[in-house]
């Protein structure tokens, strides 16, 4: 007699352990499925096209904007479908990195960096005045002695440049300057030229005045010495190929270094100064409120707001996957006890969740063989009360020959008693 046993409920997959020793609950393959919150397979819902493109990737969303990377070419996708592109000639396999914040979208690809706000492309940030400006003597009220200038620009949005490099100047006796062949910006965005200069024989550096970009000669006769220079030495960040935010500052991954921002002022980054360096290449920086999560040699989590008293604290020996994190409410993870933002990403050894005060854990790793991928893609998929994890890299072993996370296209539990396949 033929004796079937029907079973509703299930955990998920397991394919790490044998056929033979799987739970009852516990799948060996689910594809096209999915298992909800009552732990019933269901049918995976279909999909629809709702645009089409050659060579697309990067695909982002954040502070109202839908982004992409097509043909070398960076764009918005809106509501109907339709794109604005905002700049073309990018480079066409280098994925970008963005970071979204008080309106604006920050993006990298590890060779360009822009901004975009106000509906258009701009600059990431401003850069200094290069150019080297000819003084000469005139009448004014300076007092004889040594003398340094500096300029930086400014933009319309109120953007302050860092400086040039000083130009020294001598008053032999008391007058004024003179000062002409003034450096003009590229940036269309600037719209003022600043004018520091230091006292007599000293080095602070003090606003002495303005004049609208493109001007070419000027006149100071005089300075009060009152409002200091504040971008001295500082740049626009680097290119990267990661971008988190995390209290007030944009940190960006390049290859181990992560560097970051000044404090409030996201175009402006001390080069000497303003950098995190690791044993090796960082895949991952993802932000909690009192830290900072970091994948590089192994995944540590940082400690702190101040990147200058950050201390690091291990916490696993294996790498993260570059570009699978998702936030997610903690309220949705376990139990559902550590509400509060979450982060989840595919590590070199399963789904990885971790939360504030640098709490950590990996879901996956005693049932499922995870895939070994340089970089991939991961989102927070929710359908018909279901919130999933989704985790993709671009690993392209078959299922089941090289450990790989995977779901086929069915759904499978087979029962075995004494060898038998029932």
């Amino acid at each position: 007699m033929t004796r079937s046993i029907r079973y509703e409920k299930f955990t998920g997959i397991n394919n790490k352990s044998p056929l033979e020793r799987l739970k009852r609950t516990e799948l060996r393959e689910a594809v096209n499925v999915d298992i909800d919150q009552t732990r019933r397979v269901r049918r995976r819902r279909g999909y629809q096209k709702v645009y089409s493109g050659t060579n697309i990737h990067s695909l982002w969303s954040g502070e109202g904007h839908r982004l992409f990377v097509e043909n070398g070419a960076l764009k918005e996708l809106h509501s109907d479908y339709s794109t604005t592109t905002y700049r073309t000639g990018l480079n066409l396999s280098a994925r970008m990195a963005y970071a979204g914040v008080a309106g604006r979208v920050y993006y990298t690809n590890g060779e360009i960096t822009g901004c975009i706000f106000d509906g258009a492309d701009h600059a990431w940030g401003v850069e200094p005045p290069h150019a080297a400006p000819a003084v000469a003597p005139a009448p004014g009220a300076f007092k004889a002695g040594k003398y340094q200038l500096v300029f930086t620009y400014r933009t319309k949005y109120q953007e302050e440049s860092g400086s040039s490099a000083p130009t020294p100047f001598e008053l032999a006796a008391d007058g004024g300057m003179q000062l002409s062949n003034l450096p003009k910006p590229q940036d269309p965005d600037v719209t003022t030229l600043l004018i520091y200069i230091t006292p007599p024989n000293g080095d602070q550096f003090y606003y002495a005045g303005s004049v609208p970009a493109g001007t070419d000669t000027t006149l100071l006769q005089g300075a009060i010495y009152t409002v200091p220079l504040r971008t001295q030495f500082l740049q626009p960040p680097p290119p990267g190929t990661l971008l988190e935010v995390h209290a007030g500052r944009i940190y960006i991954g390049d290859g181990p270094v992560v560097w970051y921002t000044e404090p409030g002022a996201f175009g402006l980054l001390r080069p000497s100064r303003n950098f995190l360096q690791f044993e090796d290449t960082v895949d991952l920086l993802a932000a909690t409120i009192d830290g900072m999560f970091v994948s590089a040699d192994q995944t540590y989590f940082l400690h702190g707001t101040d990147p200058e008293q950050m201390w690091p604290a291990r916490l696993a020996s294996y790498k993260a996957i570059r570009g699978t994190v998702a936030e997610v409410d903690g309220a949705l993870i376990g139990d559902g006890s550590s509400p509060g933002v979450h982060i989840m990403w595919l590590s070199e050894r399963g789904i990885c969740a971790a939360g504030q005060g640098g709490s950590f854990e990996n879901l996956t790793e005693k049932r499922l063989s995870a895939v070994t991928g340089g970089a991939g893609a991961g989102l927070l998929r929710r359908d018909a009360g279901a919130v999933q994890y989704l985790g993709l890299t671009q690993d392209t072993t078959p299922p089941g020959e090289g450990g790989n996370l995977y779901a086929t296209d069915t759904a499978v539990a087979e029962v075995v008693r004494n060898g038998i396949t029932i």
